[in-house]
């Protein structure tokens, strides 16, 4: 007959299977926190990482803002300056009355030369036509070429005239003051 055990009393096998068991927990355990702890310091460096690049972009903001503040401080200071330099200018080229007279004089005269008719010869070669028009010194010649088509005797284009003056063709944006036609000039009218 086997010896008799107490109840208190745990056998050798039953001690090497609960070491076994608490030898395994432990090593499950282990794991566990080694898991966690990777985790943790994972998302760690993550948070860490998101913090620094939060931090850069307000700090690009902040130099963007402190260079923004400069330049304007920069636009007011040159406002500020050029405001004196025009009150300075305006303090010391204040024209007398007879400066201001004759610049009066001259705009209205300029006025009235501009405002005056001013008669024209066009000769028409293909024709040996001759005729007068009556055009303001600020006409166009292409207003003058659109005068030319307007004349039954002629009926010619726009596009197919060509006036010459002194030796010169006309441009058709050029006004006839700018060309230095006058009062009595002489055009020449040609088809091209």
């Amino acid at each position: 007959m086997p010896p008799k055990r107490s109840a208190g009393v745990v056998s050798n096998v039953a001690f090497e299977e609960m070491r076994k068991e608490q030898t395994e927990f432990k090593k499950e355990v282990l794991e566990t926190l080694q898991l966690i702890r990777q985790e943790i310091k994972g998302n760690q460096e993550k948070s860490e990482e998101q913090v620094m690049n939060k931090l850069q972009l307000m700090m690009n903001e902040q130099k963007k803002l402190q260079d923004e503040q400069q330049k304007m401080l920069g636009e007011v200071e040159t406002i500020r300056n050029d405001v004196k330099c025009l009150k300075k200018d305006s303090e010391a080229q204040v024209p007398n009355k007879q400066v201001k007279q004759e610049i009066n004089e001259s705009s209205s005269k300029e006025a009235e030369t501009m405002t005056e008719n001013i008669k024209i010869t066009v000769f028409f070669w293909t024709k040996t036509l001759l005729f007068h028009l009556e055009m303001f010194p600020t006409d166009t010649i292409l207003d003058l070429k659109k005068r030319i088509e307007a004349k039954e005797e002629i009926n010619v284009p726009v596009q197919e005239q060509k006036l010459l003056f002194n030796g010169e063709e006309c441009e058709n944006h050029r006004t006839l003051d700018e060309c230095g036609i006058i009062t009595n000039s002489a055009l020449n009218l040609r088809i091209c």
